[in-house]
């Protein structure tokens, strides 16, 4: 089958609830909390899904996870990168993944103050590639001052699908909170190896963490691996 093909049938629904999303993020309520967030002091760096470039327009992350980059002690600052199909998964200079973890360097580099790096679905894979690139490096920013938060992440120890080329390093000196909703067949798989692999794309929970707990009685941390909490969500 071609592959476009298969891109295009199965990220068209993140397409669509990327921009049902924009109209929600108007509301009054979302508003509040960014205005609320810019006399604060918490820098949240947003990675969107695999979007083309959508994100980049409607800022639909802003509302994921209940505006988790927007609330209370929060303000985002958007990781622009190329959110394309890259099959490397990080090793591809040129690919998708690769450049949005130097992106994320550099915007880790030039924020001053504490920050969380907040990756959805590709997001996430950027986060991991930026840790295997980065965290080692001697000049890396101090564990006190960086943190993760990483939803429908496709490396996840805890629920990657069998032919995932990578895993998101859980033991650097970064805390990393891996959310992950139940059944979403990126992050909580519970196929086999011999499941296929474009079937096992589909799925509307992937596409949903707008109303998702980070935090809160709904999130169980299901495994602690090194400074990494697995949290399986509704």
């Amino acid at each position: 089958m071609n592959l476009k093909f298969i891109f295009f049938i199965t990220f068209l629904p993140l397409f669509f609830l990327s921009f049902f999303c924009a109209k929600e993020i108007k509301s009054s309520s979302l508003e509040k909390k960014i205005a609320d967030a810019s006399t604060t002091d918490t820098a949240v760096l947003t990675l969107c899904g695999l979007d083309i470039g959508i994100d980049r327009s409607t800022n639909y992350m802003k509302a994921v996870c209940n505006g988790f980059a927007v609330s209370a002690g929060h303000y985002q600052k958007q990781v622009n990168y190329p959110a394309m199909l890259d099959p490397s998964a990080g090793d591809n200079p040129k690919g998708s993944i690769y450049i949005g973890a130097t992106k994320l360097d550099q915007l880790i580099r030039t924020t001053p103050g504490p920050k969380i790096v907040f990756g959805y679905s590709q997001g996430a894979q950027v986060a991991g590639t930026w840790l295997r690139r980065f965290a080692h490096l001697p000049d890396a920013p101090p564990s006190n001052e960086l943190s993760f938060v990483l939803i429908g992440n496709p490396e996840r120890r805890y629920g990657k699908q069998p032919w995932t080329l990578k895993q998101t390093p859980d033991s650097t000196q970064y805390k990393i909170r891996d959310v992950s909703r139940k059944n979403d067949n990126w992050s909580d798989w519970h196929g086999s190896p011999s499941d296929n692999r474009i079937l096992a794309m589909f799925g509307t929970v992937h596409t949903n963490y707008w109303k998702s707990e980070i935090y809160g009685e709904s999130a169980q941390v299901i495994k602690v691996v090194g400074n990494t909490s697995y949290v399986i969500v509704p």
